[in-house]
């Protein structure tokens, strides 16, 4: 497959099966490899008109169901392969033709999360101090857990 893209000068392999494949970086056969999800969301970011002018064709032809973006979106959804292009599709489709998977409605959720705090200052990590401390010692010489250990009677 990788010799096939190579042969007809492609600038990107779409597989699912992208362990397998390291395709040339730089040279005149140079290309990415992305999976079906990562390509159609690259595509619909960059022109999703066209993208959805493509899915109506496509929807136009079908014999069988899913025959309206709103069911395609929502079959999309439901599996795992395209869940992450169905929820970016229905976020840019018009509202009359947008899925209505509950999993779309969970991702609409954590993206109105995202933008309610969108510009807060995210907490900062917690760092390990730079020393251990040091063990407080009670007055009769024992450790802080002996001394809690003999007050509890053990």
């Amino acid at each position: 497959m990788l010799a096939g893209a190579v042969h007809s000068e492609s600038d990107v392999l779409v597989t699912d099966n992208l362990k397998d494949f390291d395709p040339p970086t730089s040279g005149p056969n140079a290309m990415r490899v992305e999976n079906l999800n990562q390509f159609l969301n690259r595509k619909l970011e960059e022109d999703p008109g066209r993208v959805q002018e493509g899915l109506n064709a496509m929807l136009d032809r079908n014999r069988r169901e899913p025959k309206m973006m709103a069911a395609l979106i929502d079959v999309m959804a439901e599996g795992q392969e395209l869940r992450g292009f169905a929820q970016e599709l229905n976020a840019v489709v018009p509202e009359g033709q947008r899925g209505t998977s509950p999993v779309l409605a969970a991702n609409q959720r954590g993206a109105a999360q995202y933008t309610a705090f969108e510009g807060v200052a995210r907490p900062a990590a917690a760092q390990a101090p730079e020393t251990a401390p040091e063990v407080r010692k009670s007055a009769g010489g024992q450790s802080a857990e002996k001394a809690k250990d003999t007050e509890q009677g053990k």
